[in-house]
C-alpha cells in the first residue's frame, strides 16, 4: 500500500493530540527529576501504542558506590539501568530497600496513544504494519499512513513535507 497524506481538524482529534502532548511533557518532566535524583539521564521506549521511561544511563556506573544495586548497563539496552528485583546478597537491604523505594515513588507512568487512535476511528493495530507519522501544527493534526483514514481530508505530500518543516 502506497502512504497517503492527510490534515484533520476535527476538534476532537486535535484535543486528543494535545492531551497525548501534554501527558508527554509531563512524562519528560518526570523522568528527568528521576534521572537527576539518581544521577543519570533518562532513556525512553517508544513504540506504536505507548511512551514509557525505559531506564536511566547512570553517570559513572562503574565508579559507583551503589552500582551493585543496578541492572548492568549494555549496548543493546541504550546502557539503561534500572534497580535490580532482588537486592545482592551481599548488599545492605537498606540502602537497596531505599533505591527501591525512591525509584518507584518517582517513576512515571506510561503514557498510550490509544486516544489518539480511536478519535479518528482506528486502533494502533491497523498502524502496525502500515506505519504512521502524525504531528500537529496550528490546531490541524497531520498523519502519513497507508491506512485510510476517514476523519480527515486527504493532502498532497509535498504539503504535508511543508507543514512539517514548519512545525520542527
Amino acid at each position: 500500500m502506497s502512504t497517503s497524506y492527510y490534515k484533520i481538524t476535527d476538534q476532537v482529534v486535535v484535543a486528543a493530540f494535545t492531551d497525548f502532548e501534554k501527558q508527554k511533557k509531563q512524562l519528560i518532566e518526570q523522568a528527568n527529576k528521576l534521572a537527576t535524583f539518581f544521577d543519570g539521564k533518562p532513556i525512553f521506549s517508544s513504540d506504536m501504542h505507548s511512551m514509557r521511561l525505559y531506564g536511566i544511563e547512570l553517570t559513572n556506573f562503574e565508579s559507583r558506590s551503589d552500582k551493585w544495586f543496578w541492572t548492568k548497563p549494555q549496548r543493546n539496552r541504550k546502557y539503561a539501568s534500572k534497580p535490580r528485583a532482588k537486592a545482592p546478597k551481599a548488599a545492605d537491604r537498606s540502602e537497596f530497600n531505599s533505591i527501591l523505594t525512591s525509584w518507584k515513588e518517582l517513576l512515571p507512568e506510561s503514557i498510550s496513544r490509544e486516544d489518539i487512535f480511536a478519535s479518528i476511528g482506528c486502533s494502533w493495530g491497523d498502524f502496525f504494519f502500515n506505519g504512521l507519522s502524525v504531528f500537529s501544527h496550528n490546531e490541524v493534526v497531520y498523519i502519513a499512513t497507508a491506512v485510510k483514514i476517514t476523519k480527515g481530508v486527504e493532502i498532497l505530500g509535498s504539503e504535508f513535507s511543508a507543514v512539517k518543516e514548519l512545525a520542527a
